[in-house]
């Protein structure tokens, strides 16, 4: 991705994001972005709807570790100024929605059961590889279950709605709890 393109992803998942984007290089932008597809690349064999086999989640959750990275050391994704597991997950589901959900507060809500904010669950204890994994994992199978014929990033915009709005929730919806990071 260019720089350009990076942050309009980022505006598009949060608004404050640009400003704290632009301070990186837009070479380091392009080479990060540009390793994370080339990681990903792999998984384009994949399809996790309908999926429900721990072997292939670990997988999955591996390459989400490798890809997105993590912040204390900054690599993959989170070597960029400005990126948050929202904006993180954005960017994969932008390079291959088949695969890849985005997640954030209100996609938490309506599948963990919880708010996302600092009162009830702090960032800290979903910005991770586990939880993501486990989203997507619960997409794949019971949203999946419930919306027949989307892709997992039409069933994140689902859980999404879901999220924000407090349901209604389909017939056969099931919150899960949330995994530890």
């Amino acid at each position: 991705m260019t720089a350009l393109e990076a942050i309009r992803v980022g505006a598009w998942k949060q608004a404050m994001v640009p400003a704290s984007m632009s301070v990186n290089d837009e070479g380091k932008i392009e080479k990060v972005t540009r390793g994370v597809l080339a990681a990903i690349k792999p998984a384009l064999a994949w399809s996790p709807l309908g999926v429900d086999n721990d072997s292939f989640w670990t997988q999955y959750r591996t390459l989400v570790a490798n890809t997105i990275g993590a912040k204390n050391i900054r690599s993959g994704l989170y070597a960029l100024d400005g990126i948050e597991y929202p904006v993180a997950s954005a960017i994969l589901c932008i390079l291959d929605p088949e695969r890849w959900p985005v997640i954030d507060r209100h996609a938490v809500r309506s599948v963990f059961g919880c708010r996302a904010d600092k009162r009830d669950h702090p960032t800290s204890t979903w910005y991770c590889a586990t939880v993501y994994s486990s989203y997507a994992r619960h997409l794949a199978t019971i949203g999946h279950a419930c919306w027949p014929g989307l892709s997992i990033h039409e069933l994140d915009v689902k859980a999404m709605e879901l999220g924000k709005n407090g349901g209604p929730y389909p017939s056969g919806w099931k919150q899960i709890t949330i995994p530890v990071c």
